[in-house]
């Protein structure tokens, strides 16, 4: 299993990256996994909805289920390790795809779109690549959001020990 972070300013692609990755990797049968990082956000279902209730009476698990979507929700304290339960959600997966999480030892690829910002948001020696919607130069594996065969290649044959 490959797990990666995407990083960089709002706006600048992040959520369009990981969208054409899912679907490229999709189409070669992988299983895949996205994680959005709502750091913004406390409770996703809101106080008095049924999901909700359930947790505070003590369960250790919500599971909301509709026709097509399946949540689960389960509470978290401040001395949780987030990433470690994140992981059971992975079982299975052959890429993980977080955006916005960066737990240590996971490899971080920033988007970057030098319109809006050309400035990275990550220290460029904390990178494994950068995403750009133009050419850049720097001193990690550089790729073209409009060019996701690369991007792929990379993903795929990325050995953290060697990068």
């Amino acid at each position: 299993m490959k797990i990666f972070t995407i990083a960089g300013w709002s706006g600048s692609g992040k959520t369009l990256l990981i969208t054409r990755l899912i679907e490229k990797f999709k189409a070669q049968n992988r299983k895949l996994v996205a994680v959005k990082h709502a750091a913004e956000i406390d409770l996703v279902q809101p106080v008095g909805k049924d999901s909700r209730r359930f947790l505070e009476a003590g369960a250790d698990e919500s599971l909301l289920v509709t026709r097509s979507e399946l949540a689960c929700f389960r509470p978290l304290t401040d001395r949780d390790d987030r990433f470690s339960l994140l992981k059971i959600a992975f079982c299975g997966a052959d890429i993980v795809l977080m955006e916005g999480f960066f737990p240590e030892g996971v490899p971080t690829i920033e988007v970057v779109n030098t319109r809006l910002n050309p400035i990275l948001r990550m220290p460029v020696a904390s990178l494994a690549a950068i995403v750009s919607d133009s050419p850049l130069q720097q001193p990690v594996p550089c790729f073209l959001i409009n060019n996701i065969d690369p991007i792929v290649d990379f993903l795929e044959e990325y050995d953290e020990k060697h990068h």
